[in-house]
């Protein structure tokens, strides 16, 4: 899910953990932008915010559990399996197009999944040291 927060710096190696009670929570995507607030008359007020991708695991924070948190935040069940069974029928489809946006779709998926296992072993990393 993303998230909004005022920073001043992004964390060294791109990963926040920041663990509660059972939780442990992992910030990682961290992205600075602006979000404009106008209030009634008044003049708007432009403020500097960074936002950033976070996850809860809930009880044992290994590389299997964050990696799934990652994943599943993005793709469900249900989604992942439309997203494969549109690609492996993709060669089924008359439409070009159709093909393409299957392909595309599942690289996209492919890319996500590959994303959440590198954030994993960095979050596994951080927390052993």
């Amino acid at each position: 899910m993303k998230t909004y927060m005022s920073r001043k710096a992004h964390p060294e190696q791109g990963i926040e953990i920041v663990r509660e009670g059972e939780i442990t929570r992992v910030y990682f995507d961290f992205e600075d932008s602006e979000n404009t607030i106008a209030m009634g008359d008044e003049t708007p007020v432009t403020e500097e915010i960074t936002t950033a991708e976070v996850v809860d695991v809930v009880g044992l924070a290994g590389y299997g559990e964050i990696a799934s948190a990652i994943i599943n935040d993005r793709y469900t069940n249900d989604k992942m399996q439309a997203v494969i069974a549109n690609w492996l029928n993709a060669d089924t489809v008359e439409d070009d197009a159709k093909r393409s946006e299957y392909a595309a779709e599942y690289e996209t998926m492919q890319q996500w999944r590959k994303h959440a296992k590198e954030v994993a072993r960095k979050a596994v990393a951080m927390m052993q040291q």
